[in-house]
């Protein structure tokens, strides 16, 4: 659910939404949301720039 939230293809290059927004929608908790969002970066769909956030990379 979250990954499909974050990795949509219309929002490639966009930034991640924020975690506040996935918690809420999907009524889990922070961690879990950034367990997801982590996971997503080791798989490459999502791009962490320091300083700046993180972003929807095109699938690898």
């Amino acid at each position: 659910m979250i990954r499909e939230s974050v990795i949509r293809e219309p929002l490639i290059r966009e930034p991640v939404i924020r975690e506040a927004a996935l918690v809420e929608k999907y009524g889990v908790s922070r961690g879990t949301v950034r367990r997801a969002v982590r996971e997503l970066e080791t798989v490459g769909h999502v791009e962490a720039r320091h300083g700046v956030g993180r972003f929807v990379n095109s699938p690898p």
